[in-house]
């Protein structure tokens, strides 16, 4: 952008070193012409300096997306919790182990093993 407004300045000195008549026909149009590249490499500069502003932006928002995406999925994981139900048969005295989601967790207190036996499983639950 700067390499811009250093031709659009180098274009203005050709220009003037012309000496042509200001008020002529070819010194109206040539200094017309001169002044409109100066107005574009101006707004071309201000529109590279916004851009630049608006990366920086999205930048800084996508970072905080980011933490707010890794805290989220932190919150999950935390509501996420299993339980494990260890039953031991008192037939063969072999133990059975169940995980169930919290969502899952049954409301009768009482479960039966691979063997058919009935099991109290009241506060045998385990967080992990």
């Amino acid at each position: 952008m700067g390499n811009l407004k250093s031709r659009v300045a180098y274009l203005q000195g050709l220009a003037a070193g012309l000496e042509m008549a200001a008020e002529s026909k070819e010194g109206k149009l040539l200094s017309g012409i001169v002044d409109v590249l100066v107005e574009f490499a101006n707004s071309v500069e201000e529109l590279g300096d916004s851009q630049d502003s608006l990366e920086d932006y999205l930048e800084s928002i996508d970072e905080d997306l980011y933490t707010l995406e890794s805290r989220l999925n932190e919150v999950e994981d935390e509501d996420d919790c299993e339980h494990i139900l260890e039953v031991e048969c008192p037939e063969c005295g072999c133990t059975e182990a169940m995980e169930i989601e919290d969502d899952d967790i049954p409301t009768a207190e009482l479960i039966r093993d691979h063997h058919g036996v009935t099991h109290d499983v009241a506060g045998q639950g385990e967080h992990f």
